[in-house]
């Protein structure tokens, strides 16, 4: 079984290995980046065929008639059945879009564990489901281009999964935090030791990647004031710049990051100064939301969540976690974030049933004492008493590309845990 976490910027397929542990396809580099990271843009040539991933990505730059950047926020724009119409992108219908791209990471995670299955018999699909819905459009999308999906699982129960706030015996209540790049979703979600999960409230915000890309863009227009008046920068090869500059700054140890406008010879400077500057009202907005959650969770929940689980590539920026612990006094989980929702996709898969259930819970009914003794404080949910952290999930690339960011299986058996490279930024967009 492949669970693939289609997201609204990038998206990832992986499975699980013959020791129960997540792995994530990687892919060549027209494809994606090495992390498993592949662009959700589809581009339609003339003639009808079909391109995924950073090549259609790069393509919008120039032709952006062609080109669906967000293949699945086209599709859901249209509705839970993907029959709003008038999202066609030369002819093609955004459920045809979204299929390729499915078959595209299913090809990805085949090639990377050499297998070369007959027609009719791919391996059936888990799916991520973002808060705003959609499952019957993303199960048209999928059996449109002949794959089977064996489960649809909301992102937030993911993410939880990931992080093993599900387990057996256990009760908790968790705030998950998924900012990716299109959006930030905050879930409150409680856990019972029967395996049963309660999305009790979601809130979607404008403040993913996207926003962020638009603030470090504005931020350097004064620059483009400077340019040959010949020159015409678009709005999107101005993000494209910004976003490029927000992730050497964000991996990377100096204090200044330069880029270069796409079709120009003509650089553009952003300091970590300036970028704090610029992102600043973007992340108190951010802890406004998160505080908002904390409030509607105290007022439907008898015990309220008090650690932030971490999800989506934005939120595995460094820093982010000690940001938030800063300014809400929460416990911040933040393993491996950008596999969060994918890697709990693939260990839904030997967790055995588990019941997903939305809305608050009923507030239990008050039992009057016959022989009051005074007042008794609400029972606490159960504890692990050893908590331990997800293991990162390990990344196979293909053939032509080394691995960088995670360790294989094989290489993974004698070594210790690796850390990311700080020196160098995630190939793909966030």
């Amino acid at each position: 079984m492949y669970a693939i976490d289609l997201g609204g910027s990038v998206a990832r397929v992986a499975w699980l290995d013959e020791r129960g542990e997540p792995v994530v396809a990687g892919a060549p580099a027209d494809v994606g980046g090495a992390d498993g990271a592949v662009p959700a843009a589809v581009r339609v040539r003339p003639g009808g065929a079909f391109e995924v991933g950073r090549a259609a990505r790069e393509r919008a730059l120039t032709h952006p008639e062609e080109v669906a950047l967000s293949a699945r926020s086209l599709l859901l724009d249209q509705g839970n059945d993907g029959a709003g119409g008038g999202f066609d992108v030369l002819g093609q219908p955004p459920a045809a879009l979204v299929g390729q791209l499915l078959a595209a990471l299913v090809e990805l995670a085949d090639e990377a564990r050499g297998v070369r299955p007959a027609d009719g018999e791919r391996a059936p699909l888990t799916l991520s489901l973002p808060p705003s819905g959609g499952e019957r459009a993303l199960r048209g999308a999928a059996e449109g281009v002949g794959l089977r999906v064996a489960a649809v699982l909301a992102e937030p129960v993911a993410a939880a999964l990931h992080y093993g706030a599900v387990r057996d015996g256990a009760r908790s209540s968790v705030l998950v935090y998924d900012q990716g790049g299109t959006s930030l979703d905050l879930t409150v979600l409680t856990a019972e030791g029967d395996r049963t999960v309660r999305i009790v409230h979601t809130a979607s915000h404008p403040l993913g990647g996207d926003a962020w890309d638009e603030a470090i863009a504005t931020a350097l227009r004064p620059q483009l004031a400077q340019l040959p008046p010949d020159i015409r920068v678009s709005p999107l090869a101005l993000a494209r710049v910004a976003e490029e500059l927000r992730l050497a700054l964000a991996w990377g140890d100096e204090d200044v990051a330069e880029a270069t406008l796409p079709g120009t010879e003509h650089r553009v400077r952003l300091s970590r100064a300036e970028e704090e500057a610029a992102l600043a009202p973007l992340r108190a907005l951010a802890h406004e939301a998160v505080e908002e959650a904390r409030a509607r969770a105290d007022a439907l929940l008898e015990v309220p969540p008090s650690t932030l689980l971490l999800a989506g590539g934005v939120a595995a920026a460094p820093g982010t976690a000690a940001r938030l612990e800063d300014r809400l006094a929460m416990y911040v989980r933040s393993e491996a974030p950008e596999f969060a929702v994918v890697r709990g996709l693939a260990l839904w898969r030997d967790l055995g049933p588990l019941r997903v259930q939305s809305g608050p819970p009923a507030r239990r009914a008050a039992v009057e004492d016959p022989e009051p003794r005074g007042l008794r404080a609400a029972p606490r949910p159960v504890e692990d008493p050893d908590p331990r952290p997800a293991p990162s999930p390990a990344v196979i690339p293909p053939a032509v590309i080394p691995p960088t960011v995670i360790p294989a299986p094989e290489e993974r058996a004698d070594a210790g845990p690796q850390e990311r490279p700080r020196d160098r930024p995630p190939e793909a967009p966030v």
